[in-house]
């Protein structure tokens, strides 16, 4: 399944108790991208792959139309060589030309798709470093409000401690008192 930019950009990793990734999920994730990324590469070196075989082809053609030259009539006419001469260094240029232009838009295709699964792969990387900034900052946001209200609650509880043990102090110095005034 290829992954798109959308996937990328909706993958959430569930996390540990120790308010980390789950490893194997991020390692799973990233081998993903890995395979994807070498596939592309893989069909860039398909790409120039197909660019020498179109230079062989172009080299076996050149050499045809040398061993063609070889087997021309020995004709006498000046013209008729100046015309064919002509002509085929017309058909030369010319196919020189093609195979020019094919050897140059096929690696301009390949180098474009090592651009795209560059960047796709510099997107991925940076969506994901992102993400996890995103669930680190609300992670330490939750950290934070939780220890504040740990904090109030201690505060709460330490009141009612003080308060309740004023509460007995009074209440044990009107039991002596009590006493006091029975005896």
């Amino acid at each position: 399944m290829a992954i798109t930019v959308r996937d990328i950009q909706e993958k959430e990793f569930s996390t540990q108790a120790a308010n980390g990734y789950d490893v194997e999920q991020v390692d799973d994730f990233l081998d993903e991208l890995a395979e994807q990324l070498g596939a592309m590469m893989r069909e860039s070196a398909a790409l120039k792959e197909q660019v020498k075989a179109l230079e062989t082809s172009l080299a076996a053609a050149e050499a045809a139309n040398a061993e063609m030259e070889k087997k021309l009539p020995d004709y006498n006419e000046n013209g008729y060589f100046k015309n064919l001469e002509s002509a085929m260094r017309e058909s030369l240029i010319g196919a020189q030309r093609i195979a020019d232009e094919t050897v140059s838009e096929a690696n301009k295709k390949a180098q474009q798709a090592i651009d795209d699964a560059n960047a796709q792969a510099e997107k991925a990387v940076a969506d994901a470093e992102a993400h996890a900034k995103a669930i680190t900052d609300s992670a330490e946001k939750a950290v934070t409000e939780m220890k504040a209200e740990s904090d109030r609650l201690h505060a709460v509880v330490e009141a009612y401690r003080d308060n309740f043990k004023k509460l007995l102090d009074e209440q044990f110095a009107a039991l002596k008192a009590g006493e006091a005034l029975l005896k």
